[in-house]
């Protein structure tokens, strides 16, 4: 709703007198959270969803007790995706550490050696940054990469993304979980139509990884000497 707002400013800025009638609801009770032990869990799965498990949780009462029933998502199968701007400072050093490493700079456009200061400036700057974002992608307690969308386009629903795997994670499958995340971010939170990336064309790790994910190599440039593979992917 919000970026609804935001990308079609100019037409919802002025504002519509309201058509038909107010609607009005009462204020929810504890009387509002009681189960049916008549009707199935997935009946009642709403119920259970919107309760407040504190102030008032879910119940139903047999054989005159009342039974307290309360349900929380489980985040353990999923995912955490911790902006650059709100890592601490051990986690922007932990950062710099996997960006200077060897087979993480070497697919970078700059293999310089990245300073304490300028990593700290550059995540500063992304604060009043509006077409980029930088993300740490942590699983538990495990941090599994870095992934990024740049050139980020409300008007035209597009980006470019990046990714970067923890160099010291050995777990098989980080690039295709940061992949699945990305276009997940993308095309679901973002509701972009169209994500575009940039990988050395000798990289065939990579865009391996990226055809597998139904990226299509729309053309070859030069850049520093290099060849570069500009892939796209639509939704």
């Amino acid at each position: 709703m919000c970026l609804e707002f935001v990308n079609n400013y100019e037409q919802h800025k002025t504002p519509v007198k309201q058509s038909g009638d107010e609607s009005f609801y009462a204020k929810r009770s504890k009387e509002d959270s009681e189960l049916d032990i008549d009707k199935t869990i997935k009946e009642q799965f709403n119920l259970l969803r919107i309760v407040n498990n504190n102030e008032y949780p879910a119940y139903f009462e047999l054989d005159g007790n009342r039974y307290i029933l309360k349900i929380e998502l489980d985040k353990s199968g999923g995912v955490e995706l911790i902006d650059f701007v709100d890592l601490t400072l051990d986690e922007k050093l932990m950062v710099l550490e996997w960006r200077n490493s060897s087979n993480v700079k070497e697919w970078m456009y700059s293999q310089n050696e990245i300073s304490v200061e300028t990593h700290i400036n550059f995540i500063g700057n992304l604060l009043f940054s509006l077409d980029s974002q930088y993300a740490v992608v942590k699983r538990d307690s495990n941090y599994l990469g870095v992934i990024n969308f740049t050139k980020i386009d409300f008007h035209k629903k597009q980006c470019f993304f990046g990714l970067y795997v923890n160099p010291h994670n050995k777990t098989i499958g980080l690039g295709k979980i940061l992949m699945r995340v990305s276009i997940k971010y993308v095309f679901n939170l973002l509701g972009f139509k169209k994500i575009k990336l940039e990988v050395f064309d000798n990289n065939n790790r990579a865009k391996n990884l990226y055809k597998k994910f139904n990226f299509k190599e729309a053309c070859i440039k030069r850049v520093a000497k290099q060849s570069i593979a500009c892939m796209e992917l639509s939704k």
